[in-house]
């Protein structure tokens, strides 16, 4: 009995699906499935002149050697001032500038001497050549010279 209607559940599903399949679909109307528009192939041109493309290509330089050359360039320029930097530095607190140290709140530099001994300076103290070092920062200390205003100068 149980077999009964279950092969009677199966059929029935079954024909409702089949009759479902038929009369549920989309109806496509023949002006959408004809085109009367014309697909052509893109035109390339056959004759390629090579030598001035390799000209141009020559040129342009797309292996990147005229680049890399700007580049390293860039880089020794950023050297050189750098180092400029790094002497006006020095010159200004007549010694050797080695680095800002930060110790709990407090900050100071340090200066080697030409004995090549580092010693400290903290803010509001005189430096070796008469400079008196006003304010110490991460990246710029705020030096002040007799009768003159303060001058900030960065450090990187």
């Amino acid at each position: 009995m149980m077999f009964k209607r279950i092969l009677l559940l199966l059929l029935t599903s079954g024909f409702t699906g089949s009759l479902a399949f038929f009369y549920v679909q989309p109806q496509i109307e023949q002006s959408q499935m004809e085109t009367t528009e014309a697909w052509l192939l893109p035109v390339i041109p056959v004759a390629i002149d090579k030598n001035k493309l390799y000209a141009d290509l020559r040129q342009w330089q797309l292996w990147g050697s005229e680049i890399e050359k700007k580049e390293d360039k860039k880089a020794e320029k950023k050297k050189k001032d750098k180092k400029k930097a790094d002497d006006d530095l020095n010159e200004q607190l007549a010694a050797q500038f080695v680095g800002v140290i930060k110790k709990g709140n407090e900050r100071y530099i340090l200066l080697l001497n030409d004995e090549k001994q580092a010693k400290p300076y903290y803010a509001q103290t005189q430096l070796p050549n008469g400079v008196l070092l006003v304010n110490i920062q991460e990246d710029a200390i705020t030096i002040q010279k007799e009768d003159e205003d303060a001058q900030t100068i960065p450090l990187y």
